[in-house]
Parts: C-alpha cells; structure tokens; sequence
C-alpha cells in the first residue's frame, strides 16, 4: 500500500499543467486515506465506471479462476462452522458492495459500465462525462 501511496501522490504532483490525463487507479485506491484521495480530487476529475451485478458475478469467477491479492479491509471474516470458500463466495459481494460505495463517494461522475461500453472514441466519452457534471 505505500508504495501506491507513493506512486499517486508523484504522479500528482508531476502532472503538467493543462493536460488531459487519464489516471487509472487500482480497486484499493480507497484504502490510500484521505490525504491522497484528496489530493487525488483536487488535482483530477475523478470518475467511476459502475459495474452491473452479472459483471460481479464475472469478476468472482474471474478471481477464483486466477487470485490474487485483494485488500479486505474488514469485510473478510469466517463464520464459525463456515469454510474458507463459502466465507469467500459470501464476502466477495460484499468487499464490492462496500467499494462501490466509495467509489461514488469520491466520484465526481458515475456512469454506467453499459453506456461507457457503447462508445467508441474519448470524444464521445469527454461528452457523456461533461454532460453528467
């Protein structure tokens, strides 16, 4: 995690001046704090591609098929009498769930992964974003 935090706050701060970047943060953005997701709004328009619940389906059969490391937080945790898949297959919604939620919290524009995926240039992306501020 620090090393996130250290890659983000350089790239902010090396950012030139009146140019459109796009940064792709990774999923654990949120757990960077407040300093950085600050600064992560001050210095860039922030925007979430919301995912459909059939895509987070996908992406659990995805991340069984080939895991990696994921940052919890607390939303892991195994019931007494559970095992650790159906802890997993329980507890995989809800980490998504809860980074939903923070991902609309520091947003500054939420679209839909189903009208993202319909365009077809940055230009017409730059419009759909413009159009929801």
């Amino acid at each position: 995690m620090n090393h996130e935090i250290e890659v983000t706050n350089e790239l902010l701060t090396t950012l030139p001046e009146n140019k459109n970047i796009v940064i792709d943060t990774t999923g654990s953005v949120i757990y960077t704090g407040e300093a950085v997701r600050e600064n992560l709004q001050r210095n860039s328009l922030v925007l979430y591609i919301e995912v459909n619940e059939k895509m987070k389906e996908d992406m659990f059969k995805r991340f069984l098929e080939f895991p990696k490391p994921l940052l919890w937080g607390d939303v892991y945790h195994i019931l007494p009498n559970e095992t650790k898949e159906a802890a997993l297959e329980r507890c995989y919604p809800l980490l998504l769930e809860y980074r939903s939620e923070k991902y609309k919290e520091y947003a500054d524009v939420t679209l839909p992964f189903e009208k993202v995926r319909e365009l077809t240039t940055a230009e017409e992306l730059l419009s759909l974003i413009g159009n929801s501020l």
